[in-house]
């Protein structure tokens, strides 16, 4: 078994091995989100995207290597589709839904609103169109995570709060008391959004990517349209602050995506393609 979001799958094996993939990603860099890890166009550009092509050639030849292919969303499922013309069974990924949990009616509210993103602090996360759109509602935002953009967002000011890495004990309890949980950039999952509405907490979503399998809109939170737009991103916040989401449907709906769970579908999985391969 490969767990995979790079390389991990071109693994050479034995023609006797069962290889099962687990893909979280075909590479990102390479295929559909190039110009987000390379936005910079100058002399580099053009040896660049040789190796780039050159790289998606090796990457497509070697996804014959695996076997059988499990995908971590519908999202990843249909990139599998298209870039390596394979067929993947989705399994999402264990999410510690024990820990995250519901807490308290008085933990559900906080003395200070706001709103609360937990992410690598990269820019394909959206970070700049969140802490926007927090300014223009008047909202605190904080944000959870570390990573390239710390020391730029840590001069943004306003009402934005980095807390770079904290303890799960903080990060649980921050959830139980966020307005809602925000995610304006693509996910291939979504592990942070399962963890949020395991405690209660609603999502805002860009309605793109892994987050269409956890959120079911108006049920779970708001997923609105436009990557770009800080406007349709104002609304959705602000739309969620007026409504009232039944934790126990969040909680019930996490649960779905429980370590349990996962073993319980890769356990099946590995008996069915080995039980396949034998036979």
């Amino acid at each position: 078994v490969s767990t995979s979001h790079c390389v991990a799958k071109s693994v050479k094996t034995s023609k006797s091995t069962v290889h099962v993939c687990y893909c979280h990603t075909p590479m990102r860099y390479a295929w559909d989100q190039k110009q987000i890890y390379f936005p910079s166009r100058g002399p580099l550009s053009w040896p660049r995207n040789a190796i780039l092509a050159a790289l998606r050639r090796w990457d497509t030849a070697t996804s014959k290597r695996v076997d059988t292919f499990v995908a971590n969303s519908s999202f990843v499922q249909d990139r599998i589709r298209r870039y390596y013309q394979r067929q993947a069974e989705v399994i999402p990924p264990p999410v510690d839904v024990d820990f995250f949990s519901l807490g308290s009616e008085s933990e559900s509210t906080s003395q200070t609103p706001f709103v609360l993103m937990v992410a690598a602090l990269s820019p394909y996360k959206r970070l700049d169109l969140a802490i926007a759109a927090c300014e223009r509602l008047g909202l605190e935002l904080r944000i959870v995570g570390t990573g390239p953009e710390y020391e730029r967002l840590a001069t943004t000011g306003g009402r934005v709060r980095l807390l770079g890495s904290v303890a799960r004990e903080e990060l649980r309890s921050l959830y139980r008391s966020a307005l809602c949980f925000l995610q304006p950039g693509v996910e291939d999952f979504g592990i942070a959004t399962v963890e949020a509405i395991a405690c209660g907490c609603p999502v805002v979503a860009l309605d793109h990517g892994g987050v269409r399998d956890i959120i079911t809109h108006p049920k779970h939170g708001v997923l609105y349209e436009g990557p770009k737009s800080l406007e349709n991103l104002v609304s959705a916040v602000d739309k969620t602050q007026k409504m009232q989401f039944n934790r126990l449907d969040l909680r019930r709906r996490a649960e779905r995506f429980s370590t349990a769970e996962f073993k319980n579908r890769m356990q099946e999985l590995l008996q069915r393609v080995v039980s396949e391969k034998i036979l």
